[in-house]
């Protein structure tokens, strides 16, 4: 019989943004939160784009009424459709109706919260951040250089001034 070659990974392979969260209803079990690739994030973030695109749209047409009821149907239903593609894109399981299935509402907003801290929020401020490093320290550059450019050189005069010699006292 071959044996089995087991694949063991380093803990310094294993991605820090893989989480885990517990979901189910009766007996809990584990699920790896994977993070989502970048192709994926831009096809959600164009999927979003669009729907809320279109419902703007259909507002201007007098189809649907304006936020927050309607709006907030709208997005639902955009998630609804769309859930089951993302589940298994997060997941990595197969049966994403399954996983729905063991998935409390509040489970599922802690996966919801996982995704986004991990897949907007936390790239988002890096981003911001490095723009903000970036303005900070062209500003200090340029006061460097101001600084230095009205400071001047500085000119010996080699006066010499004591202070007998300033008031005009004699001994």
């Amino acid at each position: 019989m071959p044996e089995k070659k087991t694949k063991q990974v380093k803990l310094a392979d294993v991605n820090p943004q893989v989480k885990s969260v517990k979901i189910g209803i009766q007996h809990l079990r584990k699920v790896s939160i994977f993070p989502l690739s970048v192709a994926d994030q831009l096809n959600m973030t164009d999927l979003i784009t669009d729907a809320v695109g279109q419902f703007f749209a259909m507002e201007a047409e007098k189809a649907v009424e304006g936020p927050p009821v309607e709006f907030i149907v709208f997005m639902l239903e955009l998630l609804k459709s769309n859930i089951g593609e993302l589940v298994t894109k997060i997941t990595a399981e197969d049966d994403s109706d399954k996983v729905l299935s063991e998935m409390t509402n509040d489970q599922l907003s802690n996966v919801v919260e996982i995704v986004y801290r991990e897949n907007f929020e936390r790239p988002l401020a890096k981003i911001v951040g490095l723009f903000q490093k970036d303005q900070t320290e062209t500003a200090e550059l340029i006061l460097e250089k101001l600084q230095q450019q009205s400071a001047g050189p500085t000119v010996d005069t080699d006066s010499n001034t004591s202070s007998e010699e300033a008031t005009g006292k004699e001994e």
